[in-house]
């Protein structure tokens, strides 16, 4: 790896490993052979293209000790969430992004010799009709929730219930 520090108002053509440690302001193209590494907070305007596929860090987690969940948007955008039996998990999204979009899978307990585990939501998060989504009430099962933000400060929520 080396490190690049550039203005350009051509393109760069990386052919190693090309760790940004500061700024880099392109107009045209970057073209990486290797692995193009961007750690921190990255702004791209104008349009994205890919090829191949693009994966995001799953974040599994559980409630924190008062039964909260933190939905942290500037952590990544897909959770995983293990219900508790005969516990309210308390979903609490923190740096809402306008724009933004994070996914939350949630897994009932294999077994639960009391109630199946449940979920509360912070008044951010809003649902179709009004109406919180309630998670699937069988031992192992699991749903998604979909969260997205047109404003920054809200959270619209769709969800697929009972994955099989």
């Amino acid at each position: 790896n080396f490190k690049l520090v550039a203005n350009s108002t051509s393109s760069i053509e990386v052919k190693a490993g090309l760790d940004v440690e500061y700024t880099l302001n392109v107009d045209n193209d970057i073209t990486a052979r290797a692995a193009l590494l961007v750690e921190g907070i990255s702004t791209l305007s104008g349009s994205v293209v890919t090829s191949g596929s693009v994966a995001t860090e799953v974040i599994s987690g559980s409630a924190d000790g008062g039964g909260n969940f933190a939905l942290d948007m500037a952590l990544g955008n897909m959770f995983t969430c293990q219900l508790i039996s005969g516990s309210n998990v308390n979903i609490q999204p923190a740096n809402i992004k306008k724009g933004g979009t994070v996914m939350l899978k949630t897994i009932q307990p294999a077994t639960s010799l009391i109630s199946l585990g449940a979920l509360t939501y912070e008044s951010s998060i809003k649902f179709s009709a009004g109406t919180a989504f309630v998670p699937t009430q069988a031992s192992g099962s699991s749903d998604i929730l979909t969260f997205t933000s047109f404003d920054g400060t809200t959270l619209d929520c769709t969800t697929v219930a009972d994955l099989k």
